[in-house]
């Protein structure tokens, strides 16, 4: 059995599921079991993997003792016991460190609870196809989706992303995790209409209306905004639609630019993924895109 835990917006919750996805098959194709309770104490993040028909179940009760065991703090009063429980249920517990892919993900032989994000395509990449069909919206859009994906395919479609929201209005995530500011996006739109001088720019935002106001774009560009609150995830089947991408300091976009299956895509990221140093970045981006500002 491979136990994910499960946090943060729907790019961090792919990420999690994709890395133990790949460990659960690597392993004989064991049980894959998501535990969400971490999402219980965020009052901004919901569960939104089910977006996707994927082959998991949920924890049980068992499963919720080892979820609310602090394993990352020696001194927390149940981590003694979880040191003899957890041999004896031979679950091994992997915490990302977030220091670039972990070669010790590699070495592990048995059942599992994962702990972090995890957030590199190595953990996944020798189940690239598999990943990319669980990832397969099980619901059709709706009508206005529908259009909107008519109009992206009848061109050289390029989304861009700006991710503000907590990025922007929350001071200890913004000190984390820096904005991509306009000069970024300026730059990443002339070395797109370099490439692509018929290109067509669907702009995406958790914050339309600052980016209506602020990004102005020197090409034709549509700026989607009808997808708020809880279809903000329809924004990402729009994305991977899409045959090139500018992408924000943002696991969301990260995942629309990697599930397109566009050939040839021109994928630009900001150099810098994080405003402080984060240890390594080396592996949170696949070889082939291009770090630019």
């Amino acid at each position: 059995m491979i136990i994910t835990q499960i946090g943060g917006g729907l790019g961090n919750q792919m990420f999690q599921y994709a890395a133990a996805r790949a460990l659960s098959l690597r392993l004989g194709d064991q049980d894959l079991v998501l535990d969400p309770g971490e999402l219980a104490h965020d009052p901004l993040r919901h569960y939104e993997l089910d977006a996707f028909a994927l082959p998991i179940r949920f924890s049980g009760r068992l499963d919720q003792f080892r979820q609310r065991i602090s394993f990352g703090n020696p001194r927390h009063p149940l981590r003694r016991a979880a040191s003899l429980v957890l041999p004896r249920l031979q679950l091994t517990v992997l915490h990302d460190r977030q220091t670039g892919y972990d070669p010790t993900f590699e070495q592990v032989r048995r059942s599992a609870y994962l702990l972090g994000n995890w957030q590199s395509e190595r953990y996944f990449s020798g189940i690239a196809e598999i990943i990319r069909k669980d990832f397969t919206f099980k619901d059709p859009p709706d009508s206005e989706n529908q259009a909107m994906l008519r109009q992206i395919a009848g061109c050289t479609a390029v989304s861009l992303h700006v991710r503000r929201g907590d990025y922007a209005n929350l001071p200890h995530i913004t000190a984390r995790h820096g904005l991509c500011g306009l000069d970024y996006y300026r730059t990443a739109i002339g070395k797109i209409l370099v490439a692509a001088p018929e290109a067509t720019f669907f702009i995406f935002s958790d914050d339309p209306q600052w980016t209506a106001d602020n990004l102005r774009v020197d090409a034709p560009a549509v700026y989607v905004t009808h997808n708020v609150g809880k279809k903000n995830r329809e924004d990402l089947r729009l994305m991977t639609a899409c045959r090139h991408f500018v992408i924000a300091n943002s696991t969301f976009s990260w995942w629309g630019a990697w599930l397109s299956r566009s050939p040839q895509k021109v994928v630009l990221a900001p150099r810098r993924w994080f405003a402080v140093e984060h240890g390594s970045e080396a592996d949170l981006l696949p070889v082939d895109w291009e770090r630019i500002g």
